[in-house]
C-alpha cells in the first residue's frame, strides 16, 4: 500500500483502542486476535469512511459541502456555503484538521488559520468519500 493508506489503517486502529502506546514502557501495543477480528479493508476509501463517520455530524456536512467546492477552499468560502457563522465553521474545520482529513496550504502543521487560508483535503480519497 502507500503511505496514506498505512497512516488511515493506522489511525483507525488508533481511534477504535486496537493500537495505544504504553507511556511507562515506552512502546505501543496491539492486540493482533482483535486485529484480525476487526473486519477493518485494505480499501484506503472505506477507511477515510470509517474515519469520517466517527465525526461529529456537522463536521461531516462541512466535509460533503467542501467537496463540491473542490480540492482548495477557505473558511470563508465554507462558511458563505453552509451559513454558519465563521467561528462554528472555523471550530469545525479545526476538528477536521486534528483529524488528518484537511490542512492548511503552506503551513500543514498549523492548527489556527483565517478567513483566506487555502484549505486543502489531504488526499483525493479524502475528498471522494
Amino acid at each position: 500500500g502507500n503511505a496514506f493508506g498505512v497512516k488511515q489503517f493506522l489511525s483507525a486502529l488508533y481511534s477504535d483502542g486496537y493500537l495505544s502506546f504504553n507511556y511507562t514502557r515506552r512502546v505501543w501495543e496491539w492486540d493482533v486476535t482483535k486485529i484480525r477480528e476487526m473486519n477493518i479493508t485494505d480499501n484506503i476509501a472505506e477507511l477515510v469512511i470509517h474515519r469520517v463517520k466517527k465525526l461529529p455530524t456537522a463536521a461531516q456536512k462541512l466535509l460533503s459541502i467542501a467537496a463540491v467546492v473542490g480540492n482548495i477552499f477557505t473558511l470563508g468560502i465554507i462558511t458563505k456555503l453552509t451559513r454558519e457563522e465563521e467561528e462554528i465553521t472555523s471550530q469545525l474545520l479545526a476538528i477536521t484538521i486534528k483529524q488528518g482529513l484537511i490542512m492548511i496550504l503552506g503551513d500543514e502543521h498549523k492548527l489556527c488559520f483565517k478567513p483566506e487560508d487555502k484549505l486543502a483535503f489531504v488526499h483525493d480519497k479524502v475528498q471522494q468519500a
